[in-house]
């Protein structure tokens, strides 16, 4: 598997501003330094408390969360350290906000493009884990024909996008660019669907890529190209995940937008 995408970086690792028409290509672009790694650094440290207090103590349920859970908060912006620390929400906003990543956006989307939902993933505890390979249009159909409709109704018009910020490095998320412009090929429908999902975990696709992130970096992916999370618990991850919509494609698409963990 590469370690390097080449969309955000050319072939001898030089940065490139990505364009709205690699993200129509690939179904995936990467901004690099958009933080300063001491930027990022100082913004990881800054939500740390955040994480501690959460730990204790999530505010939407009213307890603690069990200490086997998932890795990620929900409705992270909404968390009172944040609403009471006007300097962090401002460097937060900063980030989440970059010009340079909302212009693609928006052209990918339109101009009324909107952030709707934020979540905060880190390690979680217990054993490293693969996520298994999927598109998030298998959790919405019942069949493959159904599937291959909505891939090729929204291939090149998503109903939303995602939005991975990095607070420290990272290269948990895996994907297989331009899959969201086609069916899948047989290696990688066997590794996503066969046998109920069963090697979804244990296998790569061919056509996969392995994006390394640095803190600060920015990636923003088609949510109907064939991808993975995964999580390592033995090392710290700290990062923010945004899913970006607009309300015309909200409503057409007629499904509720996921709360990407």
């Amino acid at each position: 598997m590469s370690s390097t995408l080449i969309t955000g970086v050319d072939a001898y690792g030089l940065d490139r501003t990505p364009k709205a028409s690699d993200f129509e290509d690939e179904g995936v672009v990467v901004f690099r330094d958009v933080l300063l790694p001491e930027q990022g650094h100082e913004l990881t440290a800054a939500v740390e408390p955040v994480l501690t207090t959460w730990m204790e103590h999530d505010p939407l349920t009213g307890r603690a969360p069990n200490h086997r859970q998932n890795g990620y908060i929900t409705a992270f912006l909404n968390h009172p350290i944040i609403g009471e620390n006007t300097d962090l929400r401002c460097k937060l906003d900063a980030y989440l906000f970059d010009p340079d990543v909302m212009d693609v956006i928006k052209e990918i989307l339109g101009p009324d493009a909107y952030l709707k939902e934020v979540t905060f993933r880190f390690n979680p505890s217990g054993q490293n884990r693969n996520g298994n390979w999927h598109r998030d249009t298998q959790s919405i159909t019942g069949t493959d024909s159904e599937e291959h409709m909505l891939i090729e109704k929204y291939a090149s018009k998503p109903p939303y996008i995602v939005a991975e910020y990095t607070l420290t490095i990272s290269t948990e998320t895996d994907l297989c660019p331009g899959s969201h412009l086609r069916w899948d090929d047989e290696d990688e429908h066997d590794i996503r669907l066969a046998d109920g999902g069963r090697r979804g975990e244990k296998y790569v696709p061919l056509t996969a890529v392995r994006p390394y992130l640095s803190s600060g970096d920015v990636m923003i992916y088609h949510p109907f190209i064939i991808h993975r999370t995964r999580r390592a618990a033995d090392r710290k991850q700290r990062l923010i995940v945004g899913v970006w919509t607009t309300p015309s494609r909200e409503a057409e698409f007629g499904n509720t937008l996921p709360v990407v963990g």
